[in-house]
């Protein structure tokens, strides 16, 4: 059974269409996700620490103080990038990331961590070619 040249431009056409919308719904995401809150320089309890990774003092009133233990193990003189280049490179992953979520393409997520590692290493960022 063949598609007619007909049937086959309308599916590009759908096809066209819903990667548009599925970029559009990504960046409403991500606009939703970086208004409501987000501060890639807020201090984070270090990994290995009992609640490793949450974020530490927010606009919940808490005091943001670390809790004990929760000391940075980095100092700024052992960094590779500034913090401000290193808040960059969080805020580009987070975007990938939301956007390899509505595209829905496991190879997209790959592409992004490879963007992240090189923004990391101050290296130039390959495109996210999806």
């Amino acid at each position: 059974m063949s598609q007619t040249d007909a049937e086959l431009d309308a599916l590009d056409r759908l096809r066209r269409l819903t990667r548009r919308l599925n970029l559009e719904v990504a960046t409403w995401r991500l606009k939703l996700a970086l208004k409501g809150g987000y501060d890639p320089s807020q201090p984070r309890i270090p990994s290995g620490e009992p609640g490793g990774g949450r974020w530490v003092g927010g606009s919940d009133g808490s005091t943001g103080s670390k809790p004990a233990g929760a000391e940075r193990r980095v100092s700024m003189a052992a960094r590779r990038i500034s913090p401000a280049a290193e808040a960059e490179c969080e805020r580009l992953n987070k975007m990938d990331t939301i956007y390899c979520n509505a595209i829905k393409n496991p190879a997209c997520h790959g592409q992004a961590s490879e963007r992240y590692a090189a923004c990391l290493a101050g290296k130039p960022i390959p495109p996210l070619p999806f």
